[in-house]
C-alpha cells in the first residue's frame, strides 16, 4: 500500500486494515489517521460489517480463520486494541453470548439494536450448518424488532429465506428473496458479499422447486461475485453446486468440464479442505460417466487431502465411490462387502434418508447376486425403522410397496423407489404410485 500521508487512504487500504492484513507500522499510521477523520471511520465501519459477513456468507464454507502470517496477526491485535472493543476479524464473542443466552429455554431474545442484529446475522449463517431451528428463532425475533435499517433487514431476511427452504416453505422463501433484493447492500461496502449469498440461497430454493435452469443462472451469478472478490473457497463451492445442477440437467459433459477446469486451474485462496471436497465430487461424476480409471485416481487424491485436513467423515463418501467403481467393473462381491462395511458410517450420520438410500443400494446388489431373500429382509427392516421417523410419508409408501412385492423384487423396482425417495427428499412434491 502507499503509506505516504494524505487526506484519505484508499478503500483497499482500509479493507486490508480491517482484515488484519497490514504490518504493525502501517496499522499505527492508519489508527492515527482514523482518530481525526470521521469519513474514513465511516468506511472502516462498513468494512467491519463486511468482515463479519464474509466468514459465514455461504453456509457451506468453513469459518474464517486468523491470518497465517504472524506479523499480520500481531497487526490485527494491535489495531483492535487501539480501537477499544472493536473486533477486526472474529465477531464479538460477547455479543454472540448475549444472543445465544437470550434464547436458552423459552427465551424470546435480547433487546435488539443494529449492532446486535448484524452479529445475529453472522451467527445465524454459521448456525445454518449446525442448528437451523435456533437460527430461525433468532432471525424471526430480530426481524420483529422495529427500527432496523433496510440493509440489515434485507440481510436477515435473506438468511431466513434459507431457513424457510430447509423448513420446506420454498414458495415463501422465494417471495422473501424477491421482496428484499433491492435493499441488499444499501450500505455499499457489503453489497457484493450479500448479493453473493442472496444468489446462492435463491439457487438452492429454485433447485428444491426443480426450476433447474433458473437455479443454474443464480449459482453462476454467485460464483461470478466470489470470483470478483477473489474468494477461492466460495468460487469452488459455487462451482461444485453448478456442476451438480448441470448433472441433474443431463449435461454431464459440461459438469465434468467445469470440474476439470476447477481442478486444473484452482482459484486463488482455495483451501485444501475445499479442494478435497471438489475432488470427491468430481470422482462421483466420473463414475457416473463410466470414466472409472480417472475416477479411481481422482479419489486417491481426495483421500490424501481428506486425511491431511482431518475431514474423516467425508472419507466414507470416497469409500462409497470406490464401492460404486467395483460394482461398475462387475466386481459385485467386492462392491457388496465394501458397502456393508460402510453401514456404521451411514448410521452415524443420523440422516435416515441417506441410510435408507445406502441400504437400498445393498439390496440391489443382493438381487444381482441372486439373493432375493436377503434383499427382502433389508426392505422389511427399513420399513419397520421408518415407522414414526421423520421420513417423507410418500417415501414410506414407496418402501411399503417393496415389502408387498417381496416375491417379485428386482433391480428395476428397487431402482424406481431409490429415485423416488431421492426426489422427494430433495423437496419435490410427488405422490407415490406403483403404476
Amino acid at each position: 500500500m502507499n503509506a505516504t500521508p494524505r487526506p484519505h487512504f484508499e478503500e483497499i487500504d482500509w479493507f486490508d486494515y480491517v482484515q488484519g492484513d497490514v504490518d504493525a507500522e502501517t496499522a499505527r499510521e492508519l489508527d492515527a489517521h482514523l482518530s481525526g477523520c470521521p469519513e474514513c471511520r465511516g468506511v472502516v465501519r462498513d468494512y467491519e460489517r463486511l468482515a463479519r459477513a464474509i466468514p459465514a456468507a455461504l453456509h457451506l464454507v468453513s469459518d474464517g480463520e486468523m491470518p497465517d502470517n504472524r506479523e499480520s496477526r500481531d497487526a490485527a491485535v494491535l489495531a483492535a486494541a487501539s480501537q477499544g472493543a472493536r473486533e477486526r476479524i472474529d465477531p464479538s464473542e460477547k455479543r454472540r453470548g448475549t444472543i445465544v443466552a437470550a434464547f436458552e429455554g423459552s427465551g424470546s431474545g435480547p433487546a435488539w439494536d443494529l449492532e446486535l442484529a448484524e452479529e445475529a446475522n453472522a451467527l445465524c449463517r454459521e448456525l445454518l450448518r449446525t442448528d437451523v431451528p435456533l437460527a430461525g428463532r433468532i432471525l424471526r425475533s430480530a426481524l420483529a424488532c422495529p427500527g432496523l435499517d433496510r440493509g440489515i433487514t434485507a440481510s436477515l431476511s435473506t438468511t431466513l429465506a434459507y431457513v424457510l427452504r430447509v423448513e420446506g416453505d420454498t414458495e415463501r422463501a422465494l417471495e422473501t428473496l424477491g421482496r428484499v433484493r433491492d435493499d441488499l447492500g444499501s450500505d455499499g461496502a457489503i453489497l457484493e458479499v450479500e448479493l453473493g449469498f442472496w444468489h446462492y440461497v435463491r439457487a438452492t430454493v429454485l433447485y428444491n422447486l426443480r426450476r433447474l435452469e433458473e437455479a443454474l443462472g443464480e449459482i453462476r451469478a454467485a460464483r461470478e461475485i466470489y470470483e470478483m472478490l477473489e474468494d477461492g473457497d466460495r468460487v469452488v463451492r459455487c462451482g461444485q453446486t453448478e456442476a451438480v445442477l448441470l448433472s441433474d440437467l443431463d449435461r454431464l459433459d459440461e459438469a465434468l468440464a467445469l470440474y476439470r477446469r476447477l481442478v486444473e486451474h484452482p482459484p486463488a485462496g482455495e483451501s485444501p479442505a475445499a479442494r478435497a471436497v471438489l475432488l470427491m465430487n468430481y470422482g462421483a461424476d466420473l463414475v457416473s460417466a463410466g470414466r472409472l480409471a480417472e475416477a479411481r485416481s481422482t479419489y486417491a487424491r481426495a483421500i490424501e487431502l481428506l486425511t491431511k485436513t482431518g475431514q474423516m467423515r467425508l472419507l466414507m463418501r470416497v469409500r462409497e465411490g470406490l464401492s460404486n467403481i467395483a460394482v461398475r467393473e462387475n466386481r459385485l462381491e467386492e462392491g457388496l462387502a465394501m458397502k456393508i462395511a460402510l453401514r456404521p458410517d451411514f448410521r452415524a450420520l443420523s440422516i435416515l434418508s441417506e441410510d435408507v438410500m445406502h441400504e437400498l443400494g445393498i439390496a440391489e446388489l443382493q438381487i444381482r447376486l441372486g439373493r432375493s431373500a436377503d434383499a427382502a429382509t433389508i426392505c422389511r427392516s427399513l420399513l419397520s425403522r421408518i415407522e414414526g421417523a421423520h421420513l417423507h410419508r410418500e417415501a414410506a409408501k414407496a418402501l411399503a410397496y417393496l415389502v408387498e412385492a417381496e416375491r417379485d423384487l428386482d433391480v428395476e423396482r428397487i431402482g424406481r423407489v431409490r429415485q423416488f425417495i431421492r426426489r422427494v427428499e430433495a423437496g419435490e412434491d410427488l405422490r407415490w404410485s406403483a403404476a
